[in-house]
């Protein structure tokens, strides 16, 4: 049945897969590498590339290795396109989805209750963005909820502690998360808070083995890289752009109080969702749910992983919300579950009626996503943007332009650069927005007009397809 709610996952994603969300900077910049391994042959990064003594163009430490190999396998079995991109981590989303879903039976929900927890996840809404943007963080989403379900194993009523073998594979699919996104780290901590909880007692043995065998992968990447004499380029690439860059820069009073804007923000639309699960959670308070050891095993990791990212993760920037509101999910579920037990029957049929308003408020904004996609499809249908590159760029051309444009200019043989200065020596071609001022040094070429259609006058997408390209003028001298 868990699997069966992670193939109903997949099949609701199906609708305007590749047109919600149009082409973003995190679709190219997190899955250039794994096309230049695919396609030239070596780890790099061409789209921050470009110039002299630049690392990019050899080297690619930006993010740790496994979402890069995932997608190098996916274009290697399946081709190189937008649906391989994304589906890729939605097959792992569905999973997450499924994991979820066990656990919570796992840990004494019943199946509804487990359902429940499933479809709360499913209508968050950067849940379902980071689904469809071929982003990294549902695999490590996937490989985290495993570890945890693994430490758990069947018998989640035996207060000992999970054998050896166990644990060394629950550390294992941590650290594999972690390869995946460098806070797939986090589950190792929360596990440990979440296993103290819940049997009040240290697990020293357990907990060393897990760490030290999710430690592995961590290991064996900083090997390789360090036996290569890499570990400059890895501090640059890795540890100054991905991790200082990303991490909290607000004094330490303000920070809760940008994770809770962030997290009304990214739901503003969905206000009943949203108490849904507030409501939820209190009422697990309210009725005092951590007297039962399972119950103070999610409420273990839900603190742990919420005070980890508010006060260490930068705000505004990547998924990290996601990485404590999957914890938050089941205990809210349980405390619904608890409410509605205790409830009259007048009491049970106000309280459903509002958990169905909660639930349907984020999936009829999923819907009106969808709707309003296809009504633009004309201006999402990413085709018109290959057609265009296709009949204008030459194979072989240095482009400088957009991340959009990244599908467009791999497939038709070139290499894209982008976040850089157009220069008229380095770069052969430059694309830019229709009303940016042309770049010095290059002449125009065509237009890409605006076929995204407005509604009431608002696009409902911050990114267009439409753009002005131009040629160097000493690739047009030589034409001429």
């Amino acid at each position: 049945w868990a699997l069966m709610l992670g193939a109903c996952f997949i099949v609701s994603h199906m609708p305007g897969f590749t047109i919600a969300p149009m082409v973003n900077s995190d679709e190219a910049t997190l899955n250039c590498a794994a096309r230049n391994w695919e396609k030239r042959g070596t780890i790099a990064m061409p789209l921050f590339g470009g110039g002299q003594n630049n690392s990019w163009d050899e080297h690619y430490f930006w993010h740790p290795p496994a979402h890069m190999t995932a997608i190098y396998l996916g274009y290697r079995l399946f081709g190189y396109g937008i649906v391989v991109t994304r589906g890729i981590p939605l097959f792992f989303g569905a999973l997450v989805v499924a994991q979820l879903a066990l656990l919570v039976f796992r840990l004494g929900g019943t199946i509804k209750v487990a359902v429940f927890s499933a479809l709360l996840l499913a209508g968050n809404g950067l849940f379902w963005w980071v689904n469809r943007s071929g982003r990294m963080d549902p695999e490590s989403l996937c490989f985290g909820l495993l570890g945890v379900n693994v430490w758990l194993g069947q018998n989640t009523t035996n207060n000992a502690p999970p054998s050896w073998r166990r644990a060394a594979l629950a550390g294992l699919s941590i650290g594999i998360a972690s390869m995946f996104h460098v806070l797939g780290a986090i589950w190792g901590l929360s596990l440990v808070v979440a296993d103290f909880a819940m049997r009040r007692k240290p697990a020293w043995v357990a907990w060393s083995v897990a760490g030290a065998c999710g430690a592995l992968p961590l290991i064996s990447w900083l090997t390789w890289i360090f036996y290569h004499h890499l570990g400059q380029i890895w501090m640059m690439q890795f540890w100054e752009q991905a991790v200082l860059m990303r991490s909290a820069g607000d004094s330490w009073w303000l920070r809760p109080r940008a994770e809770l804007r962030q997290f009304l923000g990214q739901n503003e639309l969905v206000p009943f969702y949203v108490i849904t699960l507030i409501v939820g959670a209190g009422a697990w308070c309210y009725l005092r749910r951590w007297r039962d050891p399972n119950q103070r095993f999610v409420l273990g990791g839900f603190l742990s992983s919420l005070l980890l990212v508010t006060f260490f993760m930068g705000k505004g920037t990547g998924a990290y919300p996601l990485y404590w509101f999957i914890w938050l999910v089941p205990v809210s579920a349980f405390g619904w579950s608890a409410l509605l037990k205790v409830a009259s029957p007048r009491r049970k049929k106000l309280s459903s009626a509002f958990v169905a308003v909660g639930l349907a408020n984020p999936f009829v904004w999923q819907a009106i996503t969808i709707g309003v996609a296809y009504y633009q499809y004309e201006g999402r249908n990413y085709s018109q943007v290959s057609e265009f590159i296709a009949r204008n760029v030459p194979p072989g051309s240095n482009v400088c332009g957009r991340p959009e444009f990244w599908y467009a200019v791999e497939s038709s043989g070139s290499v894209l650069r982008i976040w850089t200065k157009p220069d008229p020596f380095l770069h052969d071609f430059c694309i830019v927005n229709p009303d940016q001022t042309p770049p010095p040094g290059f002449s125009f070429v065509n237009k890409l007009p605006n076929r995204l259609r407005t509604i009431h006058g608002f696009y409902f997408s911050g990114i267009n397809y439409a753009a002005d390209l131009y040629v160097s003028k000493r690739i047009d001298l030589v034409r001429k």
